[in-house]
């Protein structure tokens, strides 16, 4: 389960929980595209009334050697009707229990209805506790019709590995 969950609404200053009545969604679960199906979670940014966007945070040990690995996806409608989710993952070092200041680690915006994977080195972090902030932005243009995002297969693991020695989810 995530370490936190939540949103931010361009008018505000801070970050504050979900609420559903925005239309800010951050969902576990298994989804597909294209048959393809991988352990996701699905987002969508507040879309009533004002726009922003959602995030959800995890703490990870990170190894030597640690990459982080992640697909990216979107709905059916989305190449279509969306201009992209703006996708950021964000690293902090824990200390004292609580997460420093964050550093932008991703970033990749995206409308396709496919799966892309991404993996990002983690070297600077190695041996270290960190905090990942995942944000799934509208974007800079605010527009946020069908912006049904989705994080997949999300994992923190040993660069060496290939994808065939990683277990996957169930």
């Amino acid at each position: 389960p995530p370490t936190a969950r939540g949103m931010r609404l361009r008018a505000s200053e801070h970050e504050l929980p979900l609420d559903r009545r925005t239309g800010a969604v951050v969902q576990f679960g298994r989804r597909g595209i294209d048959g393809d199906v991988k352990e996701t979670v699905f987002v969508h940014p507040p879309n009533r009334e004002s726009c922003g966007y959602v995030f959800w945070t995890q703490n990870a040990q990170i190894p030597q050697n640690g990459e982080f690995r992640f697909s990216l996806g979107m709905g059916p409608l989305s190449p279509v009707r969306s201009d992209g989710v703006w996708f950021q993952v964000w690293a902090a070092e824990i200390e004292n229990g609580r997460p420093q200041e964050f550093t932008l680690l991703f970033e990749e915006a995206t409308n396709q209805h496919e799966w892309k994977p991404w993996r990002v080195p983690l070297d600077r972090f190695s041996g270290r506790t960190i905090c990942l902030k995942f944000v799934a932005d509208c974007g800079p243009h605010d527009h946020t019709t069908t912006d049904q995002g989705m994080w997949a297969d999300v994992r923190v693991v040993d660069r060496e590995l290939s994808q065939e020695q990683i277990t996957p989810l169930k």
